[in-house]
């Protein structure tokens, strides 16, 4: 999907960029989690990859932001953490052990998969973040928003 945004500070790695929030995220269930100004302002602040392109605080760029399912992202961060931990109990309660060494048990084993998790997304965030495509001039911009 690509969206028009506006570069706020430009930093090694990626750069800042602020845009008006669009109508997709009106129906999204992590709208209000996009950035801490909330939906009053109705501006989110996304992190986007460079990509040699020219540009400075200021200028407008169209960006290509990736797609990827909510509901995926969903079951990776709650479904999953949650199946380890109730086989990890059940297990250890089948096996006689007491419930305490159980349920610690079964922390220890979500935290582990948590913790593999964080590596996963240090070494596939940048597959995930939206990429600069070009600059774009202020008539492009106000053309395209009418």
């Amino acid at each position: 999907m690509k969206e028009l945004a506006l570069v706020k500070e430009i930093r090694k790695d990626y750069v800042l960029l602020s845009k008006n929030r669009t109508e997709a995220c009106g129906s999204c269930a992590l709208k209000d989690s996009c950035s801490t100004t909330g939906t009053v302002a109705r501006k989110i602040e996304i992190r986007a990859l460079k990509n040699n392109v020219n540009i400075a605080p200021g200028d407008y760029v169209e960006i290509e932001v990736p797609n990827f399912s909510v509901s995926k992202l969903a079951f990776l961060l709650y479904g999953i953490p949650l199946a380890v931990f109730i086989a990890t109990l059940l297990f250890m309660i089948g096996l006689n052990f007491s419930e305490l060494l159980s349920v610690l048990t079964a922390f220890g084993f979500m935290s582990l998969f948590y913790a593999g998790l964080a590596l996963y997304d240090r070494r596939s965030r940048r597959k995930l973040m939206p990429i600069i495509i070009r600059k774009v001039s202020i008539k492009d911009v106000f053309k395209t928003n009418e």
